[in-house]
């Protein structure tokens, strides 16, 4: 519990805590009147079984005298509606409880599944590249709701079930304290015994649960997004079986922690239904008389009545909070870790100065986990206003070049410079915001066309000009033009009505947008027909006198116009010059030449 408490705290805010502090001011006030509530039942019950308990009771008599000293009818009835009025506050108050713990909960779960979302969009790219998104949609998703129903929510109503029980206890205890000590050791041992037995196995349980949700959410994820394949050779039997595996692992955990968490429940019921009976064997063991009998069997009645849902709570939520542990520390860890990426600011940066070159001075990179570099000894110069290619086969390390370029990737050795100063991390937004990038695969979202073009930026923020404008460039307007709803036009999950070529389009347009002074094109006009492709070369060609360009291509043509040619391969800038100069004096690059 303690630990539990630790990690909570945590992951928590100093607003999270101050609230948390709230709603336990509440929780005090509602113990309060739960006492005087329980104290109102047996004062009303001692009075009606025993007129004379009004001279004895230390309660009843100064109540007595405030009203004037009534008869005793009147006195009853006065004691009754005392009862009423209290009754109905105690109620008030529990409701006022339940709204303080419910909108804690609530909104720490909405405040942590924005942090966490924030925390992931913070994250070096290089973290993309180890974990799957759907894991990462399932945190976000899954395990922040289970931090918060399965950890917060149980932590705060064990929290309240402990302050009712304590203050419960005392107060017996100061009526009766023989009988109090006895029946809260009974009740201390059984509670115990009934939770240890299921300590580890609910920790166990709670484990192979987020592994078997997290296979639920990678199986779904990679069957839908790879649904035309599946079904073209027909594996999609393959992709229901994997879900169907995790799935049932899935919920019978669910099942087994759900019979696990009742247990204690009826075995507290039976002893507290012994215990009574002991009471009423002690009393008359005594022999008591049997209005004393009657008044001490309706209060330690009356405050089972109180603690035994309390007691039960606070096993529950004891077994729940077990089960839901591993969510807290997979909270904790990810909210750890990008802790930095929480801190930077999202909005679009002001542009670094570009006005003369970018340059790679022997650059290295290894991507986590490898064997060897990736990347070695890069050096090349990007001069302001040139276009220069890479070209090379396929995993030469291209790709991996320009993901240092955009700032994506950090570099294991050497340095990158900008007008000739070094671009250290905390100049990576500002480089970013030169930068226009088009990959090979575009990612579209299930939008319009408009959005998608001005890629993450609310409706008014938007440049109708500047959309239209890029569109033009990337000979896609007329398209648009033609279709009903034009830049309106809702294009499906993925840009699904949309063909590769228009996609590709898109994705060149919304690279254009912002009119950055350097475009990279990684493959960028791949998916376009040599006519389209043509066309798009030249319009991006025509801005030459503005734009620095570093364009990766297989088909050679796209770069005969480049101004400078690098041919990459193993990890290593193997030559580099004009296109015709390459093609006359290096023979891998003519064989890939006349390939094109």
């Amino acid at each position: 519990m303690f630990s539990l408490l630790s990690d909570l705290n945590a992951i928590l805010t100093p607003r999270d805590r101050f609230l948390a502090f709230c709603v336990f001011l509440v929780v005090l006030a509602f113990a309060a009147t739960e006492i005087v509530g329980i104290g109102s039942i047996v004062w009303f019950v001692s009075v009606l079984g025993e007129p004379n308990a009004i001279e004895t009771s230390r309660v009843l008599k100064p109540l007595h005298e405030l009203l004037g000293t009534p008869d005793y009818s009147e006195f009853v009835i006065s004691v009754g509606v005392l009862l009423l009025v209290v009754m109905v506050a105690r109620n008030l108050m529990q409701l006022l409880t339940i709204w303080a713990q419910q909108r804690f909960v609530l909104f720490r779960n909405h405040v942590l599944c924005r942090r966490l979302m924030r925390a992931y969009l913070g994250m070096p790219y290089a973290f993309f590249l180890q974990r799957h998104t759907a894991e990462l949609s399932k945190n976000i998703l899954n395990e922040v709701a289970r931090v918060a129903s399965g950890i917060l929510y149980p932590m705060v109503e064990a929290l309240t079930s402990i302050a009712l029980i304590l203050t419960i206890f005392g107060f017996l205890l100061v009526e009766n304290p023989a009988m109090t000590l006895i029946a809260g050791a009974v009740v201390g041992i059984a509670t115990l015994a009934c939770y240890l037995p299921l300590h580890s196995r609910l920790s166990t349980l709670g484990l192979e649960r987020q592994e078997a949700d997290a296979l639920r959410f990678k199986t779904a994820s990679d069957s839908l997004s790879g649904i035309k394949d599946a079904r073209i050779l027909g594996r999609t039997d393959f992709f229901l079986d994997r879900f169907s595996n995790a799935s049932d692992r899935f919920f019978r955990r669910e099942l087994v922690h759900k019979i696990l968490s009742q247990i204690p429940h009826f075995a507290l019921e039976t002893i507290a239904f012994v215990g009574i009976l002991g009471m009423v064997f002690y009393t008359n063991a005594e022999g008591r008389p049997g209005s004393e009998t009657l008044a001490t069997l309706s209060l330690f009645t009356i405050a089972s009545y109180r603690l035994l849902p309390q007691v039960k709570n606070v096993l529950r939520d004891l077994t729940i909070l077990r089960y839901s542990e591993s969510s807290l520390e997979l909270l904790g860890m990810d909210l750890s870790t990008g802790k930095q990426g929480e801190d930077e600011k999202s909005r679009r940066a002001e542009p670094l100065p570009f006005s003369r070159a970018l340059e790679l001075d022997g650059v290295s990179f290894r991507y986590e986990g490898a064997a060897r570099d990736t990347l070695s000894d890069i050096s090349m110069t990007v001069p302001c206003h040139q276009s220069i290619a890479l070209v090379g086969p396929t995993g030469a390390g291209k790709t991996t070049i320009v993901d240092i370029v955009l700032g994506l990737l950090v570099p294991s050795e050497g340095e990158i410079r900008v007008d000739g100063k070094t671009l250290a991390e905390g100049d990576l937004p500002s480089w970013q915001a030169n930068v226009g990038y088009v990959p090979q695969t575009i990612f579209l979202t299930d939008d319009s066309l408009r959005r998608n073009i001005a890629f993450g930026l609310p409706d008014h923020e938007i440049d109708d000009k500047a959309v239209r404008t890029a569109a033009k460039l990337a000979r896609i307007d007329d398209f648009i033009d033609g279709l009903p709803d034009g830049y309106d036009t809702e294009i499906g999950e993925r840009g699904t009505r949309l063909s590769g070529g228009q996609r590709q389009r898109i994705g060149i347009a919304r690279a254009l947008y912002h009119r950055p002074p350097l475009l990279v094109l990684d493959e960028g006009t791949s998916a376009l027909d040599g006519a389209t492709e043509k066309e798009v070369t030249s319009a991006i060609a025509a801005l030459a006198p503005e734009v620095t360009m570093i364009i990766i291509a297989h088909r050679l043509a796209t770069v005969r116009a480049c101004d400078r040619v690098y041919l990459v391969k193993d990890g290593r800038i193997v030559d580099s010059g004009a296109f015709d100069r390459l093609v006359r004096d290096n023979a891998d690059f003519r064989a890939m030449a006349q390939l094109a």
